[in-house]
């Protein structure tokens, strides 16, 4: 299950540093823009909001993360 679950997480933030850096090739984020960097703090953000969900049972962790992942994006936009 550990390798399973450290092949997974892998994937995922490789997944988020190629979106990255897509988003990057197309203008869309800015090219100074670390891609692991945003990666990391884009999963940190979702992995802190998704454990405070499940020990609170209640939305308020969610709406905290999806303002700071705005606020962190609007940063990163390129322009």
């Amino acid at each position: 299950i550990r390798d399973w679950s450290a092949e997974f997480m892998n994937g995922w933030i490789a997944l988020l540093d190629s979106t990255i850096r897509d988003a990057q090739a197309d203008g869309a984020i800015d090219p100074a823009e670390d891609p692991a960097q945003l990666a990391y703090e884009i999963e940190a953000f979702l992995l802190l909001a998704n454990a405070q969900f499940v020990v609170r049972q209640d939305s308020l962790p969610i709406g905290l993360a999806r303002r700071a992942l705005e606020h962190r994006l609007a940063l990163a936009t390129a322009g």
